[in-house]
């Protein structure tokens, strides 16, 4: 038995009854003193305490439940004597509970029902609200579903203030509104609030309608379908987040700021709505963050009333209508910036208030982006420069710097006058140079992605010329030396097997550029692979001008026993003193075992240095020979590379 809410009209509940008291119950030995809105418990024997109190059910105070009975005065009083107690928690549980006037709530209470499928409020009255929180502070309501008529001018939950300045705590949770005659959900000024779930369903007027300032609001994976006003009606609203929110099939517009300032959309939708998808009119500093709109039948997103420092990037415009007059538009006197965002209408935006940010490109323009940072000058004689300034010194210029007739590029250290990089137009390719003066040696295609239309037969009178060829990065110094830059300069790309007796084969083959045959040149080669082997011997030779030309380092007859796909690899070095005489080093690793990783490395250095040709081919070789026929060696992959 469970009787008495303290500070309350006397009640008592036994199962499957209820009766109101004054009641005279048995003999209780009570163990703990109460407070307000403690509960008074006793077990069989009459053992009783007062308890903190969990809930009040509405069915203690007369609530039916069946969707005939008008529940109104009874649901009321529950929620007045718990307000008389302090505030706590109204419980509905699973029914239909029918209403002929507004609920008031007071501040400091929870309405939970049992599921918003199953707990429901039923306003019958055209002209009555759902629930109505005057100043409230503490506001919970969870897992209900509040039904109206499907007509008037009521509203489903509707928080006003009469003598606070805030609806403050306010936390709206699982929750379905839907068919009122008004607004679903309406709340002036909230702030350290949150709406998490909160559905809103074919009202007449707004889903939420959210007005009158207001900070530090959440709306968490909220939905508004078939609303006939706006989706999301935001006024003044200030930092505040929708995160994940939908709007469906709406009336008005999908999601309208007004005059809202750091207001985030991140992750929301808006599909088949009437009017714009999202709207932001005035204020400053909102975005709209990785937002989707499907089916447009209007303005994908509309930036309006002097809108600044807005942001939008990620914006997907998916499906438009025939009825959709702009995915993107931006008015005059706003300040926009967009990022990445992918859309099917044609843009419109204000030429002198939108800043693009798209791919690799940075724009402020109209149409659609076409054009960007215009910097125009009339003649070649004239300067036209893009600044970059420190503390409004200027550091660096961007532009035709100098006066010297041509329509070539400068980058400028504008503090000690020099120019960085100089960007020459050329019919065969573009030249660059680094450093202050043009100095090209006679090439056309230097410091560019693509080879050298003409190599450089010049030296140049200072510093270094660099350019491509045969994919190769090259330089050329004053005292005419031409060396190619260090790096990977070819990869093994095919398979390439040896499976025939007594016959050097090559395996790995790359021709050093004549012009590189110079002293402190070093290449060195990588190749790895498998070998299958019966009862033979395998030798690796590292040659200079083919398998026919000179031999650089070798080593002959390696025994081995039975092998399946075995692994291997070798690498060879090989370091030129002059251009006439090289060193080499070859070394080879093979698996010594069928059911273990061991292996054996075999090392050839010869002590002398090997005197080379390197006028006539310049092919450096790794070849390999069987002894015996039905053996096979596989390079699988590789590289060469010029270390020094």
């Amino acid at each position: 038995m469970t009787a008495n809410v303290y500070g309350m009209t006397d009640k008592v509940s036994l199962t499957g009854d209820t009766m109101t008291g004054p009641l005279s119950l048995p003999a209780l030995t009570l163990t703990t003193s109460p407070t307000a809105g403690d509960v008074l418990t006793s077990d069989a024997m009459g053992n009783a305490s007062w308890q903190a109190n969990q809930a009040v059910n509405v069915t203690v105070y007369g609530a039916k439940g069946d969707g005939t009975t008008d529940d109104t005065v009874a649901i009321q009083n529950a929620i007045e004597a718990l307000h008389t107690a302090g505030g706590g928690t109204i419980y509905f549980p699973s029914g239909t509970y029918k209403l002929s006037s507004a609920l008031t709530v007071h501040t400091n209470t929870l309405l939970r029902g049992a599921g918003s499928a199953v707990s429901i409020l039923k306003q019958t009255n055209t002209t009555a609200n759902g629930l109505n929180c005057q100043d409230s502070v503490a506001v919970t309501v969870t897992d209900l579903q509040i039904t109206g008529p499907g007509s008037g001018s009521g509203i489903g939950l509707s928080f006003t203030l009469s003598t606070r300045t805030n609806c403050y705590q306010i936390d709206l949770t699982d929750i379905l509104v839907q068919s009122f005659g008004s607004h679903g959900i309406a709340m002036t000024t909230p702030i350290i609030s949150r709406l998490t779930r909160v559905v809103t369903v074919t009202n007449g007027g707004d889903g939420f309608h959210l007005t009158g300032g207001g900070t530090s609001l959440t709306l968490a994976s909220c939905y508004s379908n078939g609303d006939q006003g706006t989706g999301y009606n935001l006024n003044q609203l200030n930092y505040s987040t929708l995160n994940g929110c939908a709007a469906d099939s709406f009336g008005g517009t999908g999601y309208l700021l007004t005059t809202c300032n750091n207001v985030s959309l991140t992750s929301c939708g808006a599909e088949a709505g009437t009017g714009n998808c999202f709207t932001m009119s005035g204020g400053r500093a909102n975005s709209l963050i990785s937002c989707y709109t499907r089916s447009n039948n209007a303005i994908g997103a509309y930036f309006t009333g002097s809108t600044l420092s807005a942001f939008t990037t990620g914006f997907w415009e998916n499906s438009p209508t025939t009825s959709a007059t702009a995915s993107i538009q931006v008015d005059s006197g706003c300040r926009v910036l967009l990022g990445e965002n992918e859309t099917t209408t044609a843009t419109n935006l204000d030429a002198n208030g939108t800043t693009q940010i798209n791919g690799n490109s940075i724009y402020c323009s109209g149409n659609n982006g076409t054009s960007s940072f215009q910097v125009n000058r009339g003649a070649t004689t004239n300067f036209a420069t893009y600044q970059l300034l420190t503390g409004g010194v200027e550091q660096w210029v961007v532009g035709g710097m100098l006066n010297d007739s041509t329509n070539d590029m400068h980058v400028q250290d504008a503090i000690n006058g020099k120019n960085a990089l100089i960007f020459e137009q050329h019919p065969g390719a573009s030249n660059v140079q680094i450093g202050n003066t043009k100095s090209f040696g006679g090439g056309i295609g230097v410091v560019g992605l693509t080879n050298a239309a003409t190599v450089p037969s010049t030296n140049p009178t200072g510093g270094l010329v660099a350019y491509s060829a045969g994919g190769q990065q090259t330089n050329r110094n004053p005292q005419g030396l031409v060396q190619t830059v260090s790096g990977v300069v070819q990869s093994q790309t095919a398979t390439v097997t040896n499976a025939v007796a007594t016959t050097v084969t090559p395996m790995t083959s790359f021709t050093v550029p004549a012009n590189d045959v110079a002293v402190g040149a070093v290449y060195r080669i990588e190749g790895y692979g498998v070998f299958t082997s019966t009862s033979s011997t395998l030798a690796f030779s590292l040659y200079w001008g083919g398998t026919g030309g000179t031999l650089l380092a070798s080593i002959p007859a390696i025994t081995l026993g039975a092998f399946t796909n075995a692994p291997f690899s070798y690498e060879a070095t090989v370091t030129c003193r002059s251009a006439t005489s090289v060193v080499a080093k070859l070394r080879v690793t093979l698996a010594s075992s069928t059911t273990t990783d061991a292996s054996n490395t075999f090392l050839n250095v010869p002590p002398t240095p090997t005197t080379i040709t390197s006028t006539g081919s310049n092919a450096l070789v790794v070849a390999t020979a069987w002894s015996a026929a039905s053996q096979s060696i596989s390079l699988l992959g590789g590289t060469v590379s010029r270390v020094a």
